[in-house]
């Protein structure tokens, strides 16, 4: 006997019903929850950029971000359904109320932390700061385990290489240019550490881990001062001393430093006084040899005036005998005249 064929819509309803979402492979919850661990807020694009590079979309990215804000971080950012278990659409109804909820804690948070703070809320921070603070110790954090080292792994968050344990994200290893990341032009995703960032953040480590040994090796003197340890009564005497030594050496510095300051003002303005000198020195000379060029040429201009003086004199004499010698020709020609006249 055959089967009546089912109605089309209730197979689809059916089946719209029961069907499973696609479940995250391991990769992707491990770059979603790396991701959770730096920025437990992240933005449209960030989402968006982040969506891209591991294949999912912007919502399903801001559901594992609410998934993680609810459970506190700890752990896995992500509910992963055990074997023989679906998801089912109505798992986006509990996501979008368990983050509205989250929400609200965190706006009530923020009021008090306005109303009670003893300083001015930062409103250009984070809302919540502790959400940023640094991981506590191992037995304190939750579903931690209670001894042994955590284990770490090297994971591809945005385009960057980084090492995390199982619970947070511990620096950044390699980190890929921006021109090489599609969908992110010019600048890295909110969370990710820049090198200058974290080459800053080494930095301040190392100022911190300085101080601390500082502090360690004052603490052992004084402890030696004193002979004892520092659970001795007397040991804040040797540590008073040791103080005083470090005050002592830090004051000797600066007298050395302003010895030292003085030394280079000193040699600052004698170099200045020498080529003050050289300066006038290079003045004189200067104005000695326009001098002597203008004395040159005034009695160079002389020597000339001199000799064009002599040479119209010479003219003139010249001028003088040759109008001499017009007229005693004159005279001659009219005497000859004259004798000739009287012959005839």
């Amino acid at each position: 006997m055959e089967q009546p064929e089912p109605l089309l819509g209730a197979a689809d309803a059916k089946a719209k019903a029961s069907k499973p979402r696609a479940q995250k492979t391991p990769l992707q919850k491990e770059v979603l929850e790396a991701s959770y661990q730096l920025n437990q807020h992240p933005s449209i694009e960030h989402r968006k950029a982040l969506g891209d590079r591991i294949g999912l979309t912007e919502q399903e990215v801001a559901l594992a971000a609410a998934s993680g804000a609810v459970s506190g971080g700890g752990g896995s950012a992500l509910s992963q359904p055990t074997a023989g278990e679906e998801e089912t659409e109505d798992g986006d109804a509990e996501y979008d109320e368990a983050a509205a909820a989250a929400w609200d804690g965190f706006r009530a948070l923020c009021t008090a932390a306005r109303a009670s703070l003893p300083v001015p809320y930062r409103e250009d921070g984070p809302p919540l700061g502790y959400l940023f603070d640094d991981p506590g110790e191992p037995d304190r954090v939750p579903g931690g385990g209670g001894g042994g080292g955590r284990k770490r792994r090297r994971i591809v968050l945005a385009g960057d290489v980084v090492e995390a344990d199982d619970e947070v994200v511990k620096s950044v290893l390699l980190r890929k240019p921006a021109g090489e990341k599609p969908g992110l032009p010019g600048s890295a995703p909110v969370g990710v550490m820049t090198q200058a960032e974290l080459e800053m953040r080494r930095r301040e480590l190392a100022l911190q881990q300085q101080m601390l040994a500082q502090q360690q090796l004052a603490a052992a003197a004084a402890a030696a001062g004193a002979g004892g340890d520092p659970a001795d009564p007397d040991f804040g005497a040797g540590r008073s001393r040791a103080e005083d030594a470090v005050r002592r050496e830090q004051e000797r510095l600066r007298r050395e430093l302003a010895k030292h300051s003085e030394k280079l003002e000193r040699d600052r303005r004698r170099d200045e006084e020498e080529r003050h000198r050289e300066l006038e020195r290079g003045e004189k000379e200067r104005r000695k040899l326009v001098d002597k060029l203008e004395k040159e040429r005034a009695k160079e201009e002389a020597r000339k005036l001199k000799e064009m003086e002599k040479m119209k004199i010479a003219e003139e004499r010249e001028l003088r005998r040759l109008e001499a010698a017009r007229e005693k020709e004159r005279k001659a020609e009219e005497r000859r005249r004259a004798v000739e006249e009287r012959k005839k």
